[in-house]
């Protein structure tokens, strides 16, 4: 698969919770930083982010406001409501194992 700006970004790892930041991530904040120095147009962003001039400039108010970090999605980190219960998943962790 041809890595780009659209099928990139910062992912968790499901199995012992190590972050591993993907090129979109480091992408967009670079992008971003040259925005605001204005070395970019908000159009040169979008076209090399794929979104939308409006959007890119949302993502500027929030870089402004809390830098690299405020870029990354506000429930990263937080369990996800589709979750099987422990439980449950121990036991098909056993059942699985013992195949």
């Amino acid at each position: 698969m041809k890595m780009s700006s659209r099928n990139c970004s910062v992912k968790r790892s499901s199995l012992n919770g190590d972050l591993h930041v993907e090129p979109k991530g480091t992408a967009s904040a670079g992008l971003l930083k040259g925005l605001c120095s204005g070395r970019l147009k908000n159009a040169q962003v979008a076209a090399a982010l794929g979104i939308t001039v409006r959007h890119v400039r949302r993502l500027k108010r929030r870089f402004e406001a809390g830098g690299a970090a405020a870029l990354i999605h506000g429930s990263r980190g937080r369990p996800s409501s589709r979750r099987l219960a422990a439980a449950v998943r121990a036991a098909v962790v056993r059942f699985m194992t013992t195949l």
